[in-house]
């Protein structure tokens, strides 16, 4: 244990991320296949860092209640900064 990093998930990294540096009062969702990333996003420590987690299975069925075709929206570029190495 003594030679283990503390650090967090990316999960909790990519949600502090744009609060600290866009706006802290952006509400940040996180979407992802992992059922435990749910129980990880109500640890007191990193509560504050995502607002919601849904998996993929939650967010098609929400898709299909407000019946969202993606097939039929217009494309869109990703928005700046993009990842990449340096």
């Amino acid at each position: 244990m003594p030679n283990l990093a503390t650090v967090v998930s990316p999960m909790i990294a990519m949600g502090i991320s744009p609060k600290q540096t866009v706006d802290e009062n952006a509400k940040i969702v996180f979407i992802g296949p992992c059922v435990a990333k749910k129980s990880e996003y109500h640890d007191p420590e990193v509560s504050d860092a995502v607002d919601a987690v849904l998996t993929y299975s939650e967010l098609k069925e929400i898709l299909e209640e407000l019946n969202i075709d993606l097939e039929k929206l217009d494309e869109e570029r990703f928005h700046l900064p993009y990842a990449n190495f340096r």
